[in-house]
């Protein structure tokens, strides 16, 4: 394997862990808190199911072919700010979305489909900035 296409696995792989680290470090929270983990079971899940297409996503962006339509360094550059813009909204939306929410789940305690429901669109929302900000810095990048 080349270095280009290691880098760019190793990118993937990272735009995978930015986007289920939350839910996991919210399952050890709750787990030393005392919380059942069924739901963070779910969290996980829900995180997996957004980020395995966000990290073939991020794959196809920064691979050797997307490199030759246009210069190297400015697939990095547009990937590393699309990184940090992904990592801190895969962080603090899904915080953000349930803390707002906190009320109308405690209308229905019964629907427990919410939470993981909430969780991915959130997670949805951030690989969209994410992907938005790649994009709007490397159409600057080309001015």
């Amino acid at each position: 394997m080349t270095l280009p296409r290691t880098l760019a696995l190793g990118y993937s792989a990272l735009v995978l862990g930015a986007v289920v680290a939350p839910a996991l470090v919210i399952g050890q929270a709750g787990e030393r808190g005392g919380l059942p983990t069924r739901e963070e079971v779910d969290l996980v899940g829900a995180s997996v199911a957004v980020g395995v297409p966000a990290a073939l996503l991020a794959w196809r962006r920064v691979r050797p072919p997307a490199t030759r339509e246009r210069p190297r360094i400015d697939v990095a550059i547009a990937a590393l700010i699309s990184f940090g813009v992904l990592a801190g909204a895969a962080s603090a939306l899904p915080t953000v979305v349930l803390h707002a929410t906190t009320g109308l789940a405690a209308l229905d305690a019964d629907a427990g489909w919410r939470v993981p429901v909430v969780w991915a669109g959130s997670q949805l929302a951030a690989v969209a900035l994410g992907e938005a900000s790649h994009r709007g810095v490397l159409r600057w990048l080309a001015r």
